[in-house]
C-alpha cells in the first residue's frame, strides 16, 4: 500500500475509534492475476454480476459488449485497479456483523436492514 494511502487509512481509523467504530481493510492491494481472476468469474457467469441498483444481472441475455459494461460498473479491468496500485483499500466494521457472518460484499449488507444499515 502506498505510504500517503497508508496514513490516510490509520487517521480514519483513528477517527473512527473515537466514534465508536472499528474500521478493517476487507481488502487492500490486489495484484494482477487476483483482479484478472475476478474479471474472468464474472465474465464467465462463474460470478455475480449487478446492475446499479445492486440486482443480480442474467450474463446470458448480454452480448460481450454489454457483459464488459455491466462488469465495469463495479469492477476494473485487470490493470486498471487502484487495488493494483497501492491507493485502494475497501473497508468495513467487523463488529457489525453477526457472530459467524463473514463480509460477502453484497448490496444487501449496505442496504436498509442490512447488518451496515439498520
Amino acid at each position: 500500500m502506498q505510504k500517503e494511502a497508508l496514513l490516510a487509512f490509520q487517521s480514519l481509523q483513528q477517527c473512527a475509534v473515537k466514534n465508536g467504530f472499528n474500521l478493517q481493510p476487507a481488502s487492500s492491494f490486489r495484484d494482477f492475476q487476483r483482479q484478472q481472476l475476478i474479471w474472468n468469474g464474472k465474465f464467465s457467469g462463474e460470478r455475480k454480476v449487478h446492475d446499479d441498483e445492486g440486482h443480480g444481472l442474467d450474463l446470458t441475455l448480454l452480448d460481450d459488449w454489454q457483459k464488459c459494461q455491466a462488469i465495469l460498473r463495479w469492477s476494473a479491468l485487470p490493470g486498471g485497479s487502484r487495488h493494483h496500485w497501492g491507493t485502494e483499500i475497501d473497508i468495513f466494521d467487523p463488529d457489525l456483523l453477526p457472530q459467524g457472518q463473514s463480509l460477502q460484499l453484497e448490496p444487501w449488507e449496505y442496504e436498509k436492514g442490512g447488518y451496515f444499515l439498520s
